[in-house]
């Protein structure tokens, strides 16, 4: 905690807010906190003092970064899931038409991307 965040909360009569500060606990752990600082004003509107109130925000922050990773994997999903429809669009062409022909010149071609696809 950093007495600025005192001093402002003091002296704006407001409550400061910091989102994220790290911290290494007793225990060796690293934590990521938020906390606010309000001050305690007297009857004239006067400061005597501050509250400050912490709240450990680790839990959050890997749960949002997790959220987020699961959002870049789907959407990487999708992409794939895409070229493959954008692959398998000519390729079920090439096929049909070299069934209906007899040329297999193609069906190597085809039996390589259905094992990929």
């Amino acid at each position: 905690m950093s007495p600025k965040h005192i001093d402002l909360a003091i002296r704006d009569k407001t409550i400061t807010k910091v989102e994220e500060k790290p911290y290494t606990g007793p225990d060796g752990e690293g934590r990521l906190l938020s906390y606010d600082v309000a001050p305690i004003l007297d009857a004239t509107a006067q400061p005597e003092g501050v509250i400050i109130s912490f709240r450990d925000i680790t839990e959050d922050r890997r749960l949002k970064e997790q959220l987020f990773l699961q959002d870049r994997i789907q959407s990487l999903g999708q992409i794939a899931a895409g070229v493959a429809h954008e692959l398998r669009n000519p390729l079920s062409s090439i096929q049909t038409t070299s069934e209906s022909t007899g040329d297999n010149r193609f069906a190597p071609l085809i039996n390589i991307v259905d094992q990929i696809l």
